[in-house]
């Protein structure tokens, strides 16, 4: 068997792990919003929890990891504060990774996306990994509990995930 840990790194992103057994089935062996602890004014990374997530991973695991970079939306780049802070969630990642002894790669959201919604609608992009899912896992609930919407962050994480596997 095969293991491959995907992360979207956002504090509302997500780890998923995907198992590749010896006849090429795949299945979601887990699943975790990326933990935070919510304060009174933000939330922020809960290292620990992060860490302790990464030391469940069975030994053959390799992680695909999402390059955080900083986003234009609308013509306008993305604030200082949010680049900082999606750049500091990124490096914690790596540093669990390193302490857990997961080997990584580094991936551009354009690299798996290309690979991973192959045919898809290139504008729809949270729409296309919640659909992969749908199609590559239908028994897979993307909606959390108390939820009523598909987290687009475990959604993703599937999606790197699944790039590894389909390069």
């Amino acid at each position: 068997m095969m293991h491959c840990c995907g992360i979207d790194p956002g504090k509302t992103g997500g780890i998923a792990l995907i198992e590749k057994s010896f006849d090429g089935s795949k299945r979601i062996a887990g699943s975790w919003v990326t933990p935070v602890i919510v304060g009174k004014k933000k939330a922020t990374y809960d290292t620990a929890s992060m860490l302790s997530i990464l030391k469940t991973m069975p030994e053959d695991t390799i992680c695909c990891i999402e390059l955080a970079q900083a986003m234009r939306k609308g013509g306008q780049v993305q604030g200082v504060s949010s680049t900082f802070s999606t750049g500091y969630g990124y490096g914690l990642w790596i540093m669990a990774l390193t302490a857990a002894e997961i080997p990584y790669a580094v991936v551009r959201p354009q690299e798996w996306m290309k690979v991973v919604h192959e045919g898809m609608p290139k504008s729809e992009k949270k729409q296309n990994s919640i659909l992969m899912v749908e199609r590559t896992f239908p028994r897979f609930s993307l909606v959390q509990p108390r939820c009523r919407t598909p987290h687009t962050g475990i959604a993703d994480a599937i999606n790197i995930a699944l790039y590894h596997f389909l390069k």
